[in-house]
C-alpha cells in the first residue's frame, strides 16, 4: 500500500472469491481484482474502487495455459492462475479529450500571439 501521511492511501485490493462448478471436470474460481484510493479527513473521507483485472484460477499450470485467449493475458503457470485485465476505455477517452484541449488551447494561443504581433 502506498500511503502519503494519514491522509492520502493507493492500492490494490483484492476482492472475495467466486467459485464456479464447470461440469464434471472441476471448478474455476474467479477474484475480482481494483485499485483503491482512500482520501481521509478528520468526520469523514472519500474512497474509490477502481477495477482493474480478474484473476482465474483453474487448479492447474496446464489448464491455466490451454484456457489463455487473449496475448494480454498473464499466466502463472506454477500455480495455475490467470490474469485478465479489465481495459478502461472512459480514462482513455478522457486523455485523449484532455489532449485535444491543451492542443486547442496552444494553437489559440499561437493564433493569438500573432494576430497582437501583425497589429503592434
Amino acid at each position: 500500500m502506498s500511503r502519503i501521511g494519514r491522509w492520502f492511501a493507493w492500492d490494490t485490493h483484492a476482492g472475495p472469491p467466486l467459485s464456479i462448478q464447470q461440469g464434471r471436470s472441476g471448478h474455476v474460481t474467479v477474484t475480482p481484482v481494483a485499485r483503491r484510493l482512500a482520501l481521509r479527513w478528520p468526520g469523514g473521507g472519500f474512497l474509490w474502487l477502481h477495477p482493474t483485472a480478474i484473476l482465474v484460477e483453474t487448479g492447474t499450470g496446464r489448464n491455466a495455459q490451454r484456457q489463455r485467449t487473449r496475448p494480454t493475458d498473464q499466466v502463472d503457470i506454477a500455480s495455475g492462475v490467470t490474469r485478465v485485465p479489465i481495459p478502461d476505455p472512459t480514462r482513455a477517452i478522457t486523455l485523449l479529450l484532455l489532449g485535444c484541449a491543451l492542443l486547442a488551447l496552444a494553437l489559440a494561443g499561437l493564433v493569438y500571439l500573432s494576430r497582437k504581433r501583425r497589429s503592434s
